[in-house]
């Protein structure tokens, strides 16, 4: 009888200390398999900012790139003020920031957020906000729908799927220069 106690026992006390083991070393697992180029268990939601400090168009503060990756989000992005280095999106009609070149991989479910100065908008209301997404090789731009401006935290966000140059514009002017109905986006500068 003392024999088989003294089993359990051991047993017993086998399987803590494996226990504690395992534990203790899954963190270390975790890490050498991204070191590794493995995989963690699960994406994380992560947030890359750029400040955006262009005295020419003043009006973005930063613009920020969130979504769900492996490791670190900054080792899989990147945004750009690209003004007058991209003339295509430096002249679209209604400009309202800079535009911004947008790289990315291994982001899922991406989202882009621009953060303007309310004191910059020139009596412009939010609602006028609209996205554009230069396609450079059919020179065109494609409209990016916008969730509704956040005015308490002065914020545009999209959802977004491609990389890209990305720029904010007036749809006053935008659909002006079209010859489109533009009465809804009517307003007096300031």
């Amino acid at each position: 009888m003392k024999k088989k106690n003294l089993s359990k026992s051991v047993l017993l006390l086998f399987v803590l200390l494996m226990a504690v083991v395992m534990s203790a070393c899954a963190p270390v697992w975790d890490q050498m398999q991204l070191y590794f180029g493995g995989s963690s268990a699960q994406n994380v939601r992560q947030q890359y900012t750029q400040m955006i400090q262009d005295q020419r168009k003043p009006l973005l503060v930063s613009v920020t790139l969130s979504g769900e990756c492996d490791g670190n989000i900054e080792d899989y992005v990147s945004i750009e003020n690209v003004y007058m280095k991209d003339h295509f999106s430096s002249g679209a009609a209604g400009l309202v920031g800079v535009p911004v070149r947008v790289s990315f991989h291994d982001v899922k479910d991406p989202e882009l957020a621009f953060v303007y100065d309310p004191d910059k908008l020139h009596g412009m209301p939010e609602k006028n906000f609209v996205l554009l997404r230069a396609n450079e090789k059919q020179q065109r731009y494609e409209t990016v729908r916008l969730d509704r401006p956040d005015d308490n935290t002065y914020t545009v966000t999209a959802s977004i799927r491609e990389e890209g140059v990305y720029t904010l514009v007036d749809a006053y002017e935008w659909y002006a220069v079209f010859n489109q109905d533009v009465s809804e986006f009517e307003y007096e500068k300031e």
